[in-house]
């Protein structure tokens, strides 16, 4: 079953997701970055706010993930975006929307 609406006119539901904070290491071995971000879902039916939410994780990536420092900051802030996104997903399943 296709979870997007055959055009954004016919969408019945609007997603905002906005970084309130990202925090990354400058130096270390092991890198950990922590992101919130802020979700909302809004019924563009009668413009209810049906999901409201701040959302933290964190992420690290060790020494041993890569050589090079700036790669262990990407990884771990990849990371931290996988599992704050995962969060949003089972908070937002629910919750129940239709």
């Amino acid at each position: 079953m296709p979870c997007a609406a055959p055009s954004p006119t016919d969408a019945r539901y609007q997603l905002e997701a906005h970084i309130g904070r990202l925090s990354q290491p400058l130096m270390g071995l092991s890198m950990t970055v922590s992101l919130e971000v802020y979700y909302r879902v809004t019924d563009l039916r009668d413009g209810t706010v049906v999901f409201e939410e701040n959302i933290d994780t964190e992420h690290t990536a060790s020494a041993g993930a890569a050589f090079a420092a700036v790669t262990r900051i990407r990884m771990a802030t990849e990371g931290a975006a996988r599992k704050n996104i995962a969060q949003f997903l089972e908070a937002v399943s629910a919750a129940g929307l239709e």
